[in-house]
């Protein structure tokens, strides 16, 4: 873990090995009349040459796209999770 600061963010870091960066992973918590805002952000780490090399591994060619879409999916369950508890 990275970043921890109960109820404002959660965050961690991904690395391939030891020492070699992929991705920074970030939740931010946001307090709202009604209750809380949660953005999820990310960022690729990776150095141009990995990042070409990655794509037969991973199986994904656009990061981008891919996390965007894996975002809003995250955050959809999230919020669906917290409102069933509520």
């Amino acid at each position: 873990m990275t970043d921890a600061d109960p109820g404002r963010r959660f965050a961690f870091d991904v690395e391939a090995v030891p020492g070699v960066p992929v991705a920074r992973w970030q939740y931010d918590i946001e307090p709202t009349a009604t209750g809380c805002r949660v953005v999820e952000s990310t960022w690729d780490r990776r150095a141009a040459r990995f990042a070409k090399a990655s794509t037969p591994i991973t199986g994904v060619a656009d990061r981008e796209t891919a996390n965007t879409h894996n975002i809003a999916t995250t955050l959809g369950r999230l919020k669906s999770a917290l409102e069933a508890t509520a």
